[in-house]
């Protein structure tokens, strides 16, 4: 700055950080030729003047830890007069050359090592470590042009003035601040570009320049991705699927293989091979094939008068060297007349915890040298039950084995000619079923290797001929966010509250549907069921799910009528309600079982997570159905208790939820109608009370009154042990204690689903007891896993950056690519940016203008530090609004 252009500086408008200021609504002075400055000091001096004072003798800030430059208003005045080297003045670089980033000066390669005591005042070191150099000598010229892209000019030779012809303004510098340039521009950022003289490059603008926040809007927009249109919808499933893949892949290579083994005294060779080879067979396949996990159960069999020895088994496992130590402990033994009892081993390997994903492979191999027993399956005279067998006895049990996967091959290693007509009776029931050639105990290594990697081969061949049919779909859905916050909900108000809590809670979204319109490939023909179901995926929450359709409608040859249809579409709403306070209220129960450490001697309980979808074209006449969670259970779906009075006596210990719901309602409600696989139930019928109005009421299960009465005097008529566990108030007059108990062997086998990503899975550790954990929570392995998988993300409200793990931003996919705090914050907000609109509420910020309030988001109070009078040129105040229309065009007058 000349010396004949000395400003009279007010200090208390400049701002304290300079250009390193993070306050985006500061309206102070931001100018570059503060920094390295103490303004607090220069404030301090300029006030005491103006209070009258005579010698300002204060040498330093209050602050003892600051290490700027102390320089009076008469000594800052000396130095700004100095000429500056593109548009940096001494007092500005970094006297230490630390180049940190949480220094507050500058820092310039050609200023290092410099001593600026010896520039700015006097340098008393005897011995200096760094160059004594004046500020005026050429040596700071020529060492900044060297490190400068344009060399032929520096900004002290630009013109910073606005519509002048002097010749000073270059057409490659139109686009860059030359007040900036010159380190007097006012605005950390403003209508033009900022950036350092250093690196401006004549043929390529940088651009830093502040944008209207209406236009940011505008570009942000083009790069959002917005649910895509119907013909886009194939492509989004697909690339949803790829994700989901990314979960099941592991399981989907899994290869379940089965050893079914006679253990009677003449197999003696063949269980000692088996004992030594099984490890070595495992890791020959391993090699051989890739990407596939192997787990190994084991069964072993003798005959019916062996009694309690009869069976020996080991569930599936990847640690081959336990299942090794278990089948070298076994004694071979027993046996009486010639044939066994082959038939008992596969009804206790239909026990075993399958792999339940659909594509996974089960590799059974039975190791038999004498047939079943049954006059149909063997021509040998020693069999003592050869008349008393019941008819396809065998065959009946193998069908259900063959209905466990689709991928199901059997291998008979035939060791004599006594099993040929046993292995031809099963051959005619399981397809994909060999038999060897007579085979020698020291074979069993080369059987077992080849007829996995054939199983592997085959099934790879059956994959590439299904022809599965899909209708594609794009829909709006909701679904149930569990409340995991309150403690206390034994609360009457709480659950008569709780439909709006589902609706305040619940995760909506758009979504692409992919459905299977095979009717056959979920239903069976012999189904009492009021509904067909039909599998789909689901894109953007990256599951498979189940949709229910009332068979009325399904089965409807003529026209459906509009009635039809709104009944059908009210039961799926209606339906969704009913299963979020099963859902719940499960969520609760199991909390209860930890909280009373009865883990060990119950199983939680999971109701199929329900979503209800709108689609944007009918699916069966209906756009509003109901889903749910895709159980992938081969097992029998059972009914435990009905909505009336029935409930299976083997079973009864189940009906303690039902009395956990009542009790936790405060006898206002009854969740009936257990039913499901195991422990994931579905289907709940809710018995309300008839002086609460809800819409359960609209449930045509809903007994309401008379509900409630059968489950108290009939259906639940006594507690059960777990009742009284769980402290469960006595709902009758009957004190008796009914002994039913959860078995050993159901709790063995423990299915859930995950509470993040809502898929089912089969929980092979131990009940979560975790002591550390006070909550209750469930998570499949691919979520635990991937909640140490970090993705950084921008959010879409705030645009910030913040983290989240992979999983949760690809499974709970609603309000998609939003942080906690806008999802907690932002969402149905009614303030908004009085420019461009946006509501988010971290960036908006509420100023007051002639009394009253407005909302200006960052983006566009950092807009409008830049603007300045047409007339005068004096900046914006915020005395004024100025309109959108005046906004958009950059124009504003304060004259």
């Amino acid at each position: 700055m000349d010396q004949n252009e000395q400003k009279e500086y007010i200090f208390k408008d400049i701002c304290l950080s300079s250009i390193f200021c993070k306050d985006n609504s500061c309206q102070l002075d931001h100018s570059r030729i503060f920094v390295g400055v103490c303004i607090d000091y220069l404030r301090d001096e300029q006030q005491y003047y103006n209070d009258g004072g005579d010698d300002f003798s204060q040498s330093k800030c209050k602050n003892k830890n600051c290490n700027l430059w102390h320089f009076n208003s008469e000594k800052f005045n000396d130095q700004v007069s100095k000429k500056p080297i593109n548009g940096i003045y001494p007092h500005n670089l970094c006297p230490k050359s630390c180049k940190s980033e949480d220094c507050k000066y500058l820092h310039r390669e050609w200023a290092q090592k410099v001593c600026f005591d010896y520039i700015l005042k006097v340098c008393r070191k005897a011995k200096c470590d760094f160059n004594h150099v004046r500020w005026e000598a050429d040596f700071f010229k020529e060492e900044a042009k060297s490190c400068s892209i344009i060399k032929d000019t520096t900004p002290e030779d630009q013109c910073e003035k606005e519509k002048c012809n002097c010749g000073k303004h270059p057409v490659w510098l139109k686009d860059y601040c030359v007040r900036y340039l010159k380190g007097i521009c006012p605005n950390k950022k403003c209508l033009k570009n900022h950036t350092d003289w250093e690196k401006i490059n004549n043929r390529i603008n940088q651009t830093n320049a502040v944008k209207s926040c209406i236009v940011i809007a505008k570009e942000r927009k083009k790069l959002t991705q917005d649910i895509p249109s119907f013909n886009e919808i194939v492509l989004l499933c697909q690339e949803s699927e790829f994700n989901h893949y990314k979960k099941w892949f592991q399981e989907q290579n899994i290869i379940d293989v089965v050893f079914i083994m006679d253990l009677t005294g003449s197999m003696k060779p063949w269980k000692e091979i088996m004992q030594k080879t099984i490890a070595k067979i495992i890791d020959s396949f391993l090699n051989s094939i890739n990407g596939y996990q192997v787990r190994v159960a084991f069964v072993g069999y003798r005959d019916i008068c062996d009694g309690d020895d009869k069976l020996v088994y080991f569930s599936f496992t990847k640690k081959i060297n336990e299942i090794q130590n278990f089948i070298q402990k076994i004694e071979v033994k027993g046996g009486g007349d010639e044939a066994e009892d082959v038939v008992s081993a596969f009804e206790q390997a239909l026990k075993l915890n399958f792999s339940h994903h659909q594509d996974s492979l089960l590799c059974t191999f039975l190791l038999a040298d004498a047939p079943c027993h049954g006059r149909d399956y063997h021509n040998i005279q020693s069999d003592d039950l050869i008349d008393k067998m019941p008819k396809n006895y065998f065959e009946n049990v193998l069908e259900k084995y063959k209905q466990i996967k689709k991928n199901n091959f059997l291998c008979c290693v035939k060791i004599n000619n006594r099993t040929d007509i046993m292995f031809e009776k099963m051959k005619a029931i399981i397809p994909l079923l060999t038999i060897t050639t007579e085979k020698k105990p020291e074979e069993l290594v080369d059987v077992v290797g080849f007829t996995l990697r054939m199983s592997v081969t085959e099934s790879k061949k059956l994959k590439s001929q299904i022809n599965d049919k899909f209708q594609y779909f794009k829909a709006d859905f909701e679904k149930l966010k569990l409340d995991t916050i309150v403690t206390e909900y034994e609360d009457e108000n709480y659950w008569k509250a709780y439909h709006e809590m589902i609706d305040s809670l619940k995760r909506k979204g758009q979504t692409g549907l992919k459905i299977s319109i095979d009717i056959n490939e979920l239903n069976k023909e012999k189904d009492n069921s009021s509904t067909y179901i039909f599998k789909a995926f689901d894109a953007i929450n990256n599951r498979e799910v189940i949709l229910k359709i009332p068979k009325k409608i399904v089965d409807n040859k003529g026209p459906i009528s509009n009635e039809d249809i709104k009944e059908a579409e009210e039961i799926a709403q209606v339906r969704f309600y009913s299963s979020c306070y099963a859902c719940q209220m499960a969520y609760f129960f199991n909390q209860r079982l930890k909280d009373y450490k009865l883990l060990n001697e119950m199983q939680p309980l999971f109701y199929a997570h329900p979503i209800l979808y709108k689609l944007d074209t009918p699916f069966y006449g209906m756009k509003t159905i109901y889903g749910e969670t895709f159980i992938q259970i081969k097992y029998k779906f059972e009914k435990y208790t009905t909505n009336s009075v029935y409930s299976d006596k083997n079973k009864y210990f189940y009906s303690a939820f039902s009395h956990f719901s009542f009790q936790a309602s405060q006898k206002n409600l009854v969740i009936m109608d257990l039913q499901g696989c195991n422990n994931i139930l579905a289907d709940p019928s809710i018995q309300t009370d008839q002086n609460w109005n809800s819409i359960l009421d609209k449930d045509d299960t809903n007994r309401k009154n008379k509900g409630i009465e059968d489950f108290i005097s009939i259906q639940h008529k006594e507690c059960s042990q777990l009742c009284k566990k769980l402290q469960l108030q006595q709902i009758n007059q009957n004190s008796q204690i009914n002994p039913n108990s959860c078995p050993q062997e159901l709790l063995k086998n423990i299915y859930g689903i995950c509470y993040d990503c809502d898929e089912f899975v089969n929980l092979e550790v131990e009940p979560l007891e975790n002591e550390k954990n006070k909550k209750y929570k469930f998570n499949c392995q691919f979520c635990l896993t991937e909640s140490q998988n970090i993705l950084n993300s921008e959010c879409k409200c705030c645009h910030y950056i913040y983290q989240t793990p992979i999983n949760k931003e690809i499974k709970q996919q609603t309000n998609l690519g939003l942080c906690q705090d806008c999802k907690n914050k932002c969402i149905n907000q009614a303030n908004k940016c009085l420019y461009c609109k946006r509501s988010c509420q971290k960036i908006l910020k509420e100023i007051t203008i002639n009394n009253s309030p407005y909302y200006l988001c960052e983006n566009a109070l950092e807009y409008l530090q830049a603007f300045q009078c047409n007339k005068c040129n004096k900046p914006y105040k915020r005395n004024c609004i100025i309109s959108i229309e005046d906004y958009d065009k950059k124009s504003f007058s304060c004259c």
